[in-house]
């Protein structure tokens, strides 16, 4: 059962507000499943800040770029990507061409000492 969602914000100013509202919809109760899906890094680092405070969350993820695929807003991974777990590659050269030559050199290097 989903007991609600909110699109709170990702800035820790706001992080009170939020974190109330989650208990809140939450009815008190624990959390079995927390999506959070303000984008990377946003989204892991409000969980690093926050699942102190959300002691009832049994599992919490951070999936704003599946929502992505999802929704069709970014295409999937080609299939031989996504069989070697390397997703998040082709996204981070997507969201960021200007770093695009650094996991360039730097994925072959990793993937020779694996």
């Amino acid at each position: 059962q989903i007991a609600g969602t909110y699109a709170g914000r990702r800035e820790s100013a706001a992080d009170a507000q939020t974190v109330a509202t989650i208990l809140a919809l939450s009815g008190g109760g624990p959390i079995d499943l927390l999506l959070v899906a303000f984008g990377a890094p946003y989204q892991e680092k409000w969980l690093q800040r926050n699942l102190p405070q959300l002691p009832g969350v049994k599992v919490a993820m951070a999936v704003g770029g599946t929502f992505d695929v999802l929704a069709g807003l970014r295409p999937q991974p080609p299939d031989c990507m996504a069989r070697h777990g390397l997703e998040w590659e082709r996204s981070a050269r997507k969201d960021n061409p200007r770093r695009a030559h650094c996991s360039g050199q730097t994925l072959p290097n990793t993937a020779a000492r694996i």
